[in-house]
């Protein structure tokens, strides 16, 4: 069997305060992006960025262990990695530019301009990061500048974005 890409998915939220008062719309973000039917997509990594403090946080499907989609188990899990700074599959640490996250080909999740996602080619095997649109806007324009775009046809809650690319990308085989 050929080697499946991993898929990178960066988020931001512009603080740990905003973060853990937003902490339903991460964990919606984990599931999306991490949740099968039966098991987790071991080939994808979310970052969520907590631009004001400078800290990353890593959730790799690979290494994630007794992560249960209900909310309060995910939220236990989720601060408890935010405390400790570590758990199995999720990692805490300094950030430290962009460029040290991306993998593989990166293109800038958009809603108004870019390559409509229909029409874009994934290749089987190869990496795909995707910046999506709360980290764009946080971020540096100079960090963002240069990416390729890609346009998805209408505005979503990002979630359902990383829903709609993952769909995408299994459709490719990627």
């Amino acid at each position: 069997m050929p080697r499946r890409g991993i898929r990178v998915f960066i988020s931001a939220f512009g603080s740990i305060v905003e973060l853990k008062a937003r902490i339903a719309d991460l964990i919606s973000l984990v599931n999306a992006a991490l949740l099968l039917s039966h098991g987790l997509r071991r080939n994808v990594v979310l970052i969520v960025l907590m631009v004001r403090e400078g800290l990353v946080m890593r959730v790799v499907g690979s290494g994630l262990r007794q992560y249960r989609p209900d909310y309060a188990s995910a939220r236990g899990l989720l601060l408890k990695a935010l405390r400790r700074g570590r758990v199995p599959g999720i990692v805490v640490g300094e950030y430290d530019g962009l460029k040290h996250l991306v993998k593989g080909i990166a293109y800038e999740v958009s809603y108004s301009s870019g390559i409509p996602l229909r029409y874009v080619t994934f290749s089987r095997g190869v990496d795909y990061t995707f910046i999506l649109p709360s980290c764009a806007k946080l971020l540096d324009s100079e960090e963002v500048r240069g990416l390729k775009k890609v346009m998805l046809p209408q505005q979503y809650p990002e979630d359902q974005a990383v829903v709609i690319l993952n769909n995408h990308l299994d459709r490719c085989r990627c």
